[in-house]
């Protein structure tokens, strides 16, 4: 059965962070992995072992993220972190491959960034089908903040790692555990557009990790991709004026604004946006604006 994310689960979700159910064990009682690779359409990868690429059909992947220390990199901030011993244990896909091992220095403060810097990528793709996914594992109760593109950030843990909303936490018993983030929820963690200026053209950070100040914290991050979920339907955005949510822009939208000018009808009554000309008030203004909109078409 397809999942609609409608705007009251996406606010459900943005208000009940630490309840959703956004982290799940990686592998089963087999080490079989959990994931389900069936509701999967396009990828994005960032850092995923050889076995996952092997599973993203060429022509499934959208743009390619992976470091490859020519156009993408891994930039671990001012010595923050320091390169750990791979474990010698199965990854989150239930396979004998690396994965990103680092323990924070002593710095005093840690941070990492995964940088696109030789060419430009396109993050106006990404969609509410989108879903970020990430493995991750710990056998300490430190937070780490998880920051998509410039400041869209979440905390993995008990507490705010710089202010960012707890989005929950997964045992610290050393196994692996799956998080998968909608990227409808990932917009609601921060005010500001995570892309700068332009999405389609886009250099710099496009995921950060800061895992506090306390020497020997452990960062452990296994196959990082994003993915379009094939079950998640997304509904189109109304054009702009399309009050009554009928897919055009006509006099019925006039008379819609109206209503909620002479308050027999409130905003909650229509699927569209009715303040039309951005002036945080329903008036004659938009019903102008309507109009303007209808001569114009």
């Amino acid at each position: 059965m397809k999942k609609l994310f409608t705007l009251a689960a996406l606010l459900l979700a943005a208000n009940n962070l630490a309840s959703a159910q956004f982290i799940t064990k990686a592998l089963n009682d087999n080490d079989e992995p959990t994931f389900d690779w069936s509701k999967c359409a396009k990828f994005i990868p960032i850092s995923i072992s050889n076995s996952v690429g092997e599973a993203m059909p060429t022509e499934d992947v959208v743009f390619d993220a992976t470091i490859d220390d020519n156009r993408n990199f891994l930039y671990v901030w001012e010595e923050t972190y320091v390169g750990a011993a791979q474990d010698g244990s199965l990854n989150s896909f239930g396979q004998p491959e690396d994965h990103v091992a680092m323990d924070v220095s002593s710095k005093g403060w840690s941070g990492c960034g995964f940088c696109a810097v030789g060419e430009p990528q396109d993050w106006s793709v990404l969609d509410d089908s989108w879903v970020l996914h990430f493995a991750i594992k710990s056998i300490d109760n430190a937070g780490h903040q998880i920051v998509v593109g410039e400041n869209h950030g979440f905390t993995l843990g008990e507490a705010e790692v710089n202010g960012a909303k707890v989005l929950g936490n997964f045992e610290r018993n050393g196994e692996w555990y799956y998080v998968d983030l909608p990227f409808s929820v990932v917009k609601q963690l921060a005010a500001v557009d995570m892309w700068g200026a332009d999405a389609t053209n886009y250099t710099g950070n496009y995921l950060k990790v800061l895992s506090g100040g306390v020497e020997g914290t452990q960062l452990r991050l296994d196959n990082i991709f994003w993915y379009k979920d094939n079950t998640i339907v997304v509904e189109p955005e109304l054009p702009v004026g399309d009050v009554d949510g009928d897919k055009k822009v006509d006099v019925s939208d006039v008379n819609a604004v109206i209503n909620i000018i002479l308050k027999t009808k409130t905003e909650a009554d229509y699927p569209g946006k009715a303040d039309i000309d951005g002036d945080d008030k329903v008036d004659v203004s938009d019903v102008n604006a309507i109009i303007n909109l209808i001569l114009k078409a």
